[in-house]
């Protein structure tokens, strides 16, 4: 019986700790249950969320584009050189003396053969008197002793010395007579006074500088010009020439091109002459001589802006079925707002002008807008440009060759 009752109280306390098993086991499943359908109800939040995200990536890049028609364009070489007056000259005293009288300003025109200062040559003037009696003296002294020698009363050595004076007397009279007439130093040109270098009251050697004067109603530039060049320059050719500082373009003339090239540079020295009346244009200014070398008919033209420039080189985006492509090009010269492509771009592409800094390779994108490029507004350009300055580049006649 103490068996069996053991048993029994063994048994007792099972029954109700597995019930308790059972409930905490279904509790805990509940709760995940409600765990798991709120995490579903939560992955969808996320998911909306996900895809708003994703949104703006899909989003179209919206672009204008310019559809490349031919354009009439001649190709340059651009020559860097500086402008220099036609005459330059300082004018020195020849004649030592203290100036008495200037006639000249700075800044002011002289003509040619102007005096431009006096100096003091009384004492010259002094001395050529009392040589002029010296020399009446010698004359009076040579008759005299020619008489005697016709008599016999004088050798042949008394009237050779008697000669000698008169030769001397006349020497000495002549160089003080020529000193006396280079007292007025004279300009041997026509042009502005560009600087003074002596005062009235001080006194002027021989060669000491008395005025610059610089002529240049004709200004001429000077560059280099590279041999690969040299077919397209001949002396006489017209060309434009662009003055930095002025942002002014005026006609020129190639007067005379060197014979020996630059060691260092390997150009050739070149003149171009620039008529220059007006003075607009002054001695020292950058000048960028631009020869004309080619000529298209239907060149590739296209807005500068267009372009994005990388330590690499120039680049620019050419749509292309519903997507950008980035190209590399080769830039030629160009003229205001536009500039020359020589590879990389062809007629009837269509080029992105607007948004292209923006781009990436291959980036799908919308055309909001596309219009053609570039004939028409170059053209008015160069109208503005030609009634502006009153200049017009060489015509076709004076291409490449020609």
């Amino acid at each position: 019986m103490e068996g069996g009752d053991e048993s029994m109280v063994s048994e007792e306390p099972v029954r109700p700790r597995a019930a308790h098993l059972r409930g905490a086991l279904l509790l805990i499943l509940t709760v995940a249950l409600a765990q798991l359908m709120s995490g579903c109800g939560g992955g969808d939040k996320e998911g909306d969320g996900a895809a708003n995200a994703v949104e703006p990536e899909n989003r179209v890049t919206r672009i204008q584009t310019a559809t490349i028609e031919p354009v009439a364009f001649t190709d340059y070489e651009l020559l860097t050189g500086e402008t220099e007056a036609e005459d330059t000259v300082t004018v020195s005293a020849e004649n030592p003396g203290r100036v008495i009288a200037v006639n000249f300003k700075e800044g002011e025109r002289v003509k040619e053969g102007q005096w431009l200062v006096r100096l003091d040559v009384r004492s010259d003037a002094t001395r050529s008197g009392q040589l002029r009696v010296a020399l009446e003296q010698a004359e009076r002294d040579l008759k005299r002793t020619e008489e005697l020698f016709e008599k016999g009363l004088a050798t042949p050595a008394d009237r050779e010395r008697a000669k000698l004076q008169v030769d001397n007397a006349r020497y000495n009279l002549r160089l003080t007579r020529v000193g006396i007439s280079k007292s007025t130093a004279v300009t041997p040109l026509e042009g502005i006074v560009d600087q003074v270098h002596i005062e009235q009251g001080e006194y002027a050697g021989p060669g000491t500088p008395i005025a610059t004067i610089v002529n240049y109603d004709t200004i001429v530039v000077r560059a280099g010009l590279p041999e690969s060049e040299l077919l397209y320059a001949k002396e006489g050719r017209e060309v434009v020439v662009r003055v930095t500082a002025l942002n002014k373009e005026v006609k020129g003339r190639i007067r005379r091109i060197g014979v020996q090239a630059n060691t260092n540079s390997r150009t050739f020295p070149v003149q171009i002459e620039i008529d220059n009346a007006e003075h607009a244009i002054r001695p020292g200014m950058r000048a960028d001589v631009i020869l004309p070398t080619a000529h298209y008919e239907a060149g590739v033209l296209v807005p500068r802006m267009a372009l994005l420039e990388s330590p690499q080189g120039s680049s620019l985006f050419v749509h292309k079925g519903g997507k950008v492509e980035q190209r590399r090009v080769k830039l030629s010269e160009g003229k205001g707002a536009y500039v020359l492509i020589k590879e990389g771009l062809s007629l009837g592409e269509e080029l992105v002008v607007t948004g292209q800094q923006f781009l990436t390779n291959g980036e799908p994108v919308e055309v909001t807008e596309n219009t053609p490029c570039c004939a028409k507004a170059f053209a008015a350009q160069e109208a503005s440009l030609a009634e502006r300055d009153g200049v017009r580049l060489p015509g076709k006649s004076q291409e490449a060759g020609q």
